[in-house]
């Protein structure tokens, strides 16, 4: 409680919950991953490579129609 007093004090709280919004969603997702790889047991890698090269592809035309932004570290700044 303390920790939203001080943030909506200096007028950061809606920024500082997103952010903190997006790092426990990404917690509870890598968990879930986590958990369904270790269900799944040993995968050809093929079929690990063709799982990448559709994520990426869908990752790619995400961007390319404007629904998400990648940042690739070139320290621009990141939207949330």
């Amino acid at each position: 409680m303390r920790i939203r007093k001080e943030l909506a004090a200096g007028g950061s709280l809606q920024r500082s919950l997103a952010v903190l919004g997006n790092v426990e969603a990404e917690k509870r997702a890598a968990e879930m991953l986590r958990e369904e790889i270790e269900f799944m047991g040993p995968v050809r890698i093929r079929d690990v490579e063709e799982a990448q090269q559709k994520i990426v592809a869908i990752i790619r035309r995400l961007e390319e129609s404007g629904e998400i932004i990648v940042s690739r570290g070139k320290g621009e700044d990141i939207l949330v």
